[in-house]
């Protein structure tokens, strides 16, 4: 596992996140200073404005839910100094996205802190089944 690595990531989601990152040309975001010496770290920046990357597929469970609003705060925090940069989550699936969107508390809470969010549908079909394979298996082991 990657120092950065969360215990969730699967390699497929990490494989997804460097392809986007370059397909987008986004540099690593990893250590983003903030004020007196804290840093957050984010999946890509550019001079436009800071990235987050959330590779799935589907309806996301209530610890994703938190993961992706926790992103969110990273974004908020990494563009506070500079309120002109964009502050987007990419998401790779539409379902995903939806639950950010809308008249929900979650959506409402992205517009007010200025995020966007967008789907990445460029991605191939062999790295979907790939991330649906993956997702699959990870039930599985969260069942047992």
């Amino acid at each position: 596992m990657h120092k950065n690595q969360h215990p969730s990531d699967s390699k497929t989601q990490l494989e997804i996140e460097k392809f986007i990152l370059k397909k987008l040309k986004l540099e690593s975001g990893k250590h983003t200073s903030l004020k007196k010496g804290a840093y957050v770290d984010i999946d890509g920046k550019n001079r436009a404005g800071y990235y987050e990357v959330y590779a799935h597929t589907g309806k996301l469970k209530p610890a994703q839910l938190y993961k992706v609003m926790n992103d969110a705060i990273k974004l908020f925090l990494a563009a506070r100094n500079n309120k002109k940069r964009n502050k987007v989550i990419i998401f790779t699936d539409r379902i995903a996205e939806k639950q950010f969107t809308g008249l929900s508390w979650r959506a409402i809470a992205l517009r007010e802190l200025g995020i966007k969010t967008i789907t990445f549908n460029k991605l191939s079909k062999l790295l979907i089944r790939k991330l649906k394979r993956d997702r699959a298996l990870q039930a599985r082991i969260l069942i047992r």
